[in-house]
């Protein structure tokens, strides 16, 4: 098992259904959920709002003799570059070692209509 980061960007008072909708979507088990909080100053004083959250997910690969199998879901989609799925960077491979992999998958933003 391995770990997969998601940064997930959100409103905390209108995005409550796409979260759910999103943590719902995920294959692997999810290991943690740790919100970037933002200090803002308004006029009845300091406050602090989550601006996004990072979400760890153990993801499912293994290694069959000389074959490396990898489960990766592409029904879904975060940020302003609309990946679908990434290591992150090389990353060894359990039980392979000296073997790195490293894993995008993107699709292209549909156009304005």
């Amino acid at each position: 098992m391995k770990y997969k980061v998601h940064r997930f960007d959100l409103k905390m008072d209108t995005d409550k259904d796409r979260l759910e909708e999103f943590l719902n979507s995920l294959e692997g088990e999810i290991v943690s959920i740790v919100p970037n909080v933002k200090p803002t100053f308004q006029m009845m004083g300091a406050t602090a709002k989550v601006t996004f959250l990072f979400i760890v997910e153990k993801v499912k690969w293994s290694l069959c003799e000389s074959w490396l199998i990898i489960l990766v879901s592409i029904r879904r989609s975060f940020g302003k570059t609309i990946v679908v799925a990434t290591t992150r960077g090389n990353v060894p491979i359990p039980g392979a070692e000296t073997i790195h992999l490293g894993l995008n998958c993107y699709k292209y933003p549909e156009e304005n209509k």
